[in-house]
């Protein structure tokens, strides 16, 4: 039996890939607010009434909110607790946490906060 070299097989080895910020480091990242105007069919209550007994609104779900009036940018602090560093197949991803871990946010995500004002400021200005 002859041993044949299959290169499709073999796949490199991915490279680890190195962290742009440490753990303690305080970023920033754009935080988009939503203003919603008051669902139309319950006047924002989130309930309506039918003989005498409350059902949530079908319309709105039951939280009051109607469509989005109005977004917003602000900057927002991330102070980094944890570094995850996944590796799939061929491809690898930083994911960076705060606090308790619960809050997770990607490499490219994270600013200086002048880049962050700036990028929120342009952001804003769009939408007016």
């Amino acid at each position: 039996m002859t041993h044949t070299d299959n290169k499709a097989s073999q796949k490199k080895p991915v490279a680890l890939p190195i962290p742009k910020y440490n753990i303690g480091d305080a970023l920033f990242r754009i935080h988009r607010i939503c203003q919603y105007t008051p669902c139309a069919f319950c006047d924002g209550s989130g309930k309506i009434n039918v003989k005498k007994i409350d059902f949530s609104c079908p319309s709105c779900k039951g939280r009051g909110k109607g469509a989005a009036a109005a977004i917003r940018f602000k900057p927002s602090r991330f102070v980094i607790t944890q570094i995850l560093i996944t590796i799939k197949a061929d491809v690898s991803t930083i994911t960076y946490a705060s606090g308790q871990g619960y809050d997770y946010c990607y490499e490219g995500d994270l600013m200086t906060r002048k880049d962050c004002l700036n990028l929120c400021a342009e952001n804003n200005s769009k939408v007016e």
